[in-house]
C-alpha cells in the first residue's frame, strides 16, 4: 500500500488510468479510506501531484470523515458482537434471541427480544437482526409520520419503509412517503426531523427557499438538525456490509 502525506495525514492511495484520457480526477473508493487518483497515463506525474495538492483540503476533510465513519461502525459492531447491544432510536438496547415456533419481535424499553424459528437460525444473527429492525421500523415510522402529518396538516396516502442505500427518505407527488429503515438507529428527534423534511416536500418538491421556510415553521433549528443527521450516514448498510 502506498501513502500520500496530506496535512500531516498518511492517506492510502492508488493511481489508475483514467477512462477519459484527457483528464485527472480524484475520489475515494466506496465506503473506504482509499484515495483513487485517475490520470491520463495512470502515473503520478508532477502535473497530477499539483492537481492533488490543489485538492488537499477536500481530500483531508473526506479522509477524516471516512475515518470517523469506520471507527463508529467498528464500535457499533463490537457492541453488538461483544455485549449484544445496538442503538435503537438513539438509545442502547439489549438484543436477545430466543427459540420459538414463530418468528416475531418483542419490544420493551431497553430491550429487543427476537423470537426465532429453528429453521431461520441458519441465516445468522445479523440477518435476523436486520429483519427484526425493519419490522420495528414498519411499526415506529408510520406512527410518527401520521403524527406529524396531523401536526403539519399534510395529506399522506402511505408510508413505506425501504432499504435505501443513499437517502434517508423520499416522497412522491402521489403523497407517498418513503423512509430508510436505517433511521431506526438515530435518535427519535432526528427521525422526526427527517419525517418533517419529507412532509414539506409534499408542498415543495425541491430545496428552494420556499421549501426551507416550510421546514422552519416546524423545525426552527433545521440547519443544525440537517448537519447532525448527515453525521449518521455511517449506519446505512452497516449490517449488510459487515
Amino acid at each position: 500500500m502506498e501513502y500520500l502525506t496530506i496535512k500531516a495525514q498518511k492517506i492510502p492511495y492508488v493511481v489508475k488510468r483514467a477512462e477519459k484520457r484527457y483528464r485527472v480526477s480524484i475520489r475515494f473508493a466506496k465506503d473506504s479510506q482509499l484515495l483513487v487518483i485517475e490520470s491520463p497515463d495512470g502515473t503520478l506525474s508532477e502535473e497530477v501531484r499539483n492537481f492533488v495538492e490543489a485538492k488537499s483540503s477536500w481530500i483531508s476533510r473526506q479522509y477524516q470523515r471516512r475515518k470517523s465513519y469506520h471507527q463508529q461502525r467498528r464500535t457499533f459492531l463490537d457492541n453488538f458482537s461483544l455485549m449484544g447491544e445496538i442503538p435503537y432510536l438513539g438509545i442502547m438496547h439489549k438484543v436477545q434471541f430466543l427459540p420459538s415456533v414463530k418468528t416475531r419481535v418483542e419490544y420493551t424499553p431497553g430491550k429487543l427480544t427476537i423470537y426465532v424459528r429453528e429453521k431461520d437460525i441458519k441465516h445468522g444473527e445479523k440477518a435476523l437482526l436486520q429483519s427484526a429492525l425493519i419490522a420495528r421500523a414498519k411499526v415506529e415510522f408510520p406512527e410518527l409520520t401520521y403524527k406529524w402529518a396531523k401536526i403539519t396538516k399534510s395529506e399522506v396516502k402511505s408510508v413505506r419503509v425501504k432499504n435505501q442505500t443513499t437517502r434517508w427518505g423520499s416522497c412522491s407527488t402521489l403523497k407517498n412517503v418513503n423512509l430508510n429503515w436505517h433511521l431506526i438507529f438515530l435518535p427519535k428527534n432526528l427521525v422526526e426531523y427527517v419525517i418533517v423534511h419529507e412532509l414539506m416536500h409534499l408542498r415543495e418538491m425541491n430545496h428552494s427557499p420556499a421549501f426551507w421556510n416550510h421546514v422552519a415553521t416546524y423545525c426552527q433549528d433545521y440547519k443544525k438538525l440537517d448537519k447532525v443527521v448527515d453525521t449518521y450516514r455511517w449506519v446505512i448498510g452497516i449490517i449488510k456490509d459487515s
